[in-house]
C-alpha cells in the first residue's frame, strides 16, 4: 500500500508541474513580443 500512495503522490506532482509548465509557457507566448520588443 505505502509504494501506491508514493507513486500517486508522484504522479500528481508531476500534474502539478505540467499544469505550471504550460501556465508559463503561455504566459511567456503573450509576453514575449513585448520583451522582444525592448531587446
Amino acid at each position: 500500500m505505502k509504494g501506491k500512495s508514493e507513486e500517486l503522490n508522484k504522479k500528481f506532482i508531476l500534474m502539478d508541474l505540467n499544469k505550471m509548465v504550460t501556465y508559463y509557457r503561455c504566459h511567456w507566448y503573450k509576453s514575449a513580443p513585448v520583451e522582444l520588443a525592448w531587446n
